[in-house]
């Protein structure tokens, strides 16, 4: 039998230290990014320094998150991203792209 695609949100994030931490002006998340990324300067450099979630780095949205592509291929889902823009309105990410004439590969 074969597994029922899976789509997923991303969240890609504008980094609130600009890399210092992460290593990325964007990231990008499988999911919810984590709350800690966007914290004091303490709490950040311990997230990072510690970190294990798979997440897509770049230095603007679209590499981010062709980088956490990446990293995701192969895993035994379909992946289609869904993203939250900054008016809290879904968008799938591919049709999102297209439409702003982004391209992603």
């Amino acid at each position: 039998m074969t597994p029922e695609p899976l789509t997923t949100l991303v969240t890609i994030d504008n980094d609130r230290y600009g890399g210092a931490y992460s290593g990325a002006r964007y990231t990008a998340w499988n999911g919810f990014a984590p709350e800690d990324i966007d914290a004091g300067d303490g709490t950040c450099e311990h997230f990072w320094t510690s970190n294990s979630r798979i997440c897509g780095k770049g230095d603007s949205p679209k590499e981010a998150f062709v980088d956490l592509r990446r990293q995701l291929c192969g895993k035994k889902y379909i992946f289609r991203p869904m993203f939250v823009d900054e008016a809290g309105t879904p968008h799938l990410f591919d049709t999102w792209a297209v439409a702003k004439g982004i391209d992603l590969e």
